[in-house]
């Protein structure tokens, strides 16, 4: 009986272990294999440029704990080689060695940190210990509060686990170092060095503690890995191998030759490789770039007459393929925002959670419930495809989440310099305050299915969150998570209040809590400015019973009424015309309250703000008039308005061309029309190459051409540079412009212009088609004018 009583406690006891076993390594856990797979396999004949170097087999052969830096610079493909060295088990030439690893991602913050790192070194060395000795050190720790976040705990585990005698080789691989967490990442190379000193004054034949770290070669890693001694480290700088690098992309070509571009003839294949492989500045992602980009477009590479076209559009570097890939976007505004979301998220977002923060970001109007939101989805099956049409190979969705395709494709975005539409468009404080308004609007939707109860480690986990609580009259309690730091988009409670809306909240600040109305925030102004802006009808009538101030300039967009103007909130715009607000206020990047209105298209406001003295002739803003404003959107009712209300349709102001010029040199047949129906002069000169007709010449837009002289006009007037419209014709090279001019009587020796007459204009082209008609038709000849 006793027996039987000791055989259940000591199954009990084992049972009890090894749940304790799997907790753990449920909790050390994480997707360290499928980061690794997210990267693609390398080519054969690849990545000989590392396995091939004596430096490399010295340290791999080693028989002793020690280091190995390898950096290069990015685009080399040192993620595709550390997969390799894993997959093809390159690290070590023991078949018992344990082989582990773990691929840095910024702005993943499940794997940008050094203690994400640790966590899945050691879930891979218990998995692999068939002693099953090894997890005793970690069990013994796992009384300490959240293990997986406590980096020093974890590490003493590691060290612990080296002492073992069922350690034996275990090789370390640890990706994109200089993509962790700088302070985080400081913190493991000072343990690796101070176990690696400690391994200089001492033998251990039987563990071994291997890493291999890649990185870009960054001065401050530099640094760190200097300190380290000579006999425990060793440093293999990828980028003195460039010339075996592009050797081995060459292979990678001919390899994506094969798969991609099968069908095609030989020698357009042999063409494309040879233009390929003379880049200079050729790498592994701007190879990827070209590839996928040849790929998703076979159909367009069939003729040879396509296949130069491609050769002549592949961008020299990353930079211009990222440029290429999101100019592409059908929907630029839509793409921005997309990708300022995922720039913001801490972590890559599912396609279910991307679609609705999109979905939130590109709606006009808050909607009023989740229902209402849920039902302007995008469909669930077709939101992919929706993600790549907006960014194409800029985004990647791996296994349904979202990420950026390289570390390199963030960096462009938030690069320092701008450079085209898309390099260093968006910063990362207005990408968090943008997504933190989204987080907001979805958190107050009514209808919001209650969440589970915030763990209370969660909370102590997380220091840097705050609960700010603010009571209203009715005892509604709105609670709102932010994060304690400089992004923080509001900085006052009334500001909070005022932009989500709750006036019962915001009147409490100022009765009770003595709150300054016109204390101004970092990046929106006041407490006005932020409720007007939000179209926040009730905050602003509840403000304005306050001594506030409406006149108060905003860094943003101007002032209140501005904001309201722009954002189409009418019964705002009439609260602040009420107050005496100016109507004519005016602000550099946004205008006055009428170009906003008229910019957004909201012809009501446009109407109330004229009716209260708005003046149609004041400049501001990118398109510099109202009208200008309405037309470049295309809002045609505002755009009548502003006509009807005096606006001028051959302004000429500013930076800009007449509308009539800059529709026949940008538009299409109909986009001319308009203008010229509503009375713009056909003959002004109206941009920098003269005409309407001069511009549709130069631009080789011929149904504009034919529009513009069955309306008349004068074929006769002369611009400084391009002279008469015979001239501008033969200047390009346009021959049925030119010979359409001609039947239609223009003066082949009027003189004018750089090139003085029709005749010279034609010899310096170098169009002998245009010669020899102004030869036929009696043209005097060049030399003739050349005494005078």
């Amino acid at each position: 009986m006793l027996q039987v009583i000791e055989d259940n406690n000591t199954q009990v006891k084992q049972i009890y272990q090894e749940q304790k076993e799997r907790d753990l390594l449920q909790n050390l856990g994480s997707n360290y294999e499928d980061n690794k797979n997210f990267n693609p396999k390398k080519v054969q004949g690849t990545c000989e440029w590392l396995f091939g170097d004596k430096k490399f087999r010295e340290w791999r052969d080693k028989d002793s704990s020690s280091l190995l830096w390898v950096s290069a610079g990015p685009g080399c493909g040192k993620s595709v080689l550390s997969r390799a060295l894993v997959d093809e088990r390159r690290l070590s030439t023991n078949i018992t060695s344990t082989i582990c690893y773990f691929f840095f991602k910024d702005g993943d913050e499940r794997r940008n940190r050094s203690n994400h790192a640790l966590c899945a070194i050691l879930h891979q060395v218990f998995s692999q210990d068939t002693s099953g000795n090894l997890i005793e050190a970690a069990l013994r720790r796992e009384r300490f509060h959240r293990l997986p976040e406590n980096f020093s705990e974890l590490w003493r585990i590691l060290m612990e686990c080296t002492l073992s005698p069922d350690f034996g080789e275990t090789v370390c691989i640890l990706d994109a170092l200089d993509e962790c967490d700088k302070e985080s990442r400081g913190q493991l190379i000072n343990a690796l060095r101070d176990f690696y000193c400690k391994q200089n004054g001492r033998s251990n034949s039987a563990s071994k503690l291997k890493f291999l770290v890649t990185s870009r070669p960054y001065d401050d890693l530099e640094a760190y890995f200097g300190k380290f001694g000579t006999t425990t480290y060793l440093r293999f700088d990828g980028d003195e191998k460039s010339d075996e690098i592009r050797n081995e992309i060459n292979l990678v070509i001919d390899h994506r030759m094969d798969e991609v571009a099968g069908n095609f003839a030989d020698a357009d294949r042999r063409t494309i490789s040879e233009r390929l492989k003379n880049m200079k500045n050729r790498t592994y992602l701007w190879l990827y770039l070209i590839f996928n980009t040849i790929e998703e477009n076979l159909s367009l590479y069939r003729k040879r007459s396509s296949i130069e076209r491609l050769l002549s559009d592949i961008p020299s570097q990353v930079s211009e393929a990222y440029e290429k890939i999101l100019s592409r976007s059908q929907d630029q505004a839509l793409s921005e925002m997309l990708l300022e979301i995922i720039l913001a998220a801490k972590r890559p977002l599912t396609l279910e959670e991307a679609n609705v923060a999109l979905t939130l970001a590109s709606q006009e109007e808050r909607p009023e419930s989740l229902g209402a939101l849920t039902s302007e989805l995008w469909p669930k099956e077709n939101f992919q495809s929706t993600i790549q049409n907006l960014c194409g190979l800029f985004i990647s969705v791996y296994d349904s989440k979202l990420s950026f395709i390289h570390q390199t494709a963030r960096e462009f975005l938030i690069h320092p310099e701008r450079q085209g539409k898309w390099q260093g468009r968006l910063n990362v404080p207005k990408s968090h305050s943008t997504t933190s308004k989204l987080c907001l609007h979805y958190l107050l939707l009514p209808d919001l299915p209650e969440g589970k109860e915030w763990p209370y480690q969660d909370r102590e986990s997380s220091p840097e969150l705050e609960i700010a609580s603010l009571k209203s009259q009715d005892d509604e309690v709105e609670i709102v998570v932010y994060e304690d730091s400089d992004d923080i988009p509001f900085e006052a409670d009334l500001h909070l209040a005022s932009y989500i809306g709750n006036n019962l909240v915001a009147q409490d600040i100022l009765l009770e809590d003595h709150g300054d109305v016109n204390m101004q925030e970092r990046y929106y102004g006041t407490a006005i400015l932020i409720a007007a802006e939000g179209g926040h009808r009730e905050v602003v009538r509840m403000l304005l019973d306050h001594d506030v101030n409406i006149e108060f300039e905003g860094r943003p967009g101007g002032t209140a009424l501005a904001q309201a103007s722009r954002g189409g909130h009418k019964e705002i715009v009439q609260m602040l015309l009420d107050k005496g607000a100016n109507v004519n206020s005016q602000n550099e990047r946004y205008g006055t309250p009428l170009y906003g209105a008229s910019n957004s298209g909201w012809n009501e406001i446009v109407q109330l703000l004229f009716d209260k003295g708005a003046d149609i002739n004041l400049m501001g803003g990118y398109f510099t008039t109202p009208l200008r404003a309405a037309d470049a959107h295309d809002h045609r009712v505002v755009f009548d308005i502003l006509l009807d209300r005096g606006a001028d349709i051959d302004d000429i102001r500013g930076d800009y061309d007449t509308l009539l010029y800059s529709a026949a040199e940008e538009g299409e047949k109909e986009t001319v029309q308009m203008p010229l129906e509503k009375g713009a002069n056909i003959n002004m000169i109206g941009g920098r190459r003269g005409t309407a007709l001069h511009a549709a010449i130069v631009a080789g837009k011929d149904e504009i051409f034919q529009v513009l002289l069955d309306r008349d006009a004068d074929v006769r007037i002369s611009h400084p540079s391009y002279g008469t419209a015979l001239q501008a014709a033969a200047a390009v090279g346009k021959e049925e412009a030119f010979r359409i001019l001609l039947d239609r009587g223009a003066d082949i020796n009027a003189r004018g212009g750089s090139f003085v007459t029709a005749f010279r204009a034609a010899v310096w082209q170098g169009n002998k088609a245009i010669i020899q008609m102004l030869r036929d038709q009696g043209a005097e000849d060049v030399d003739s004018h050349s005494s005078e």
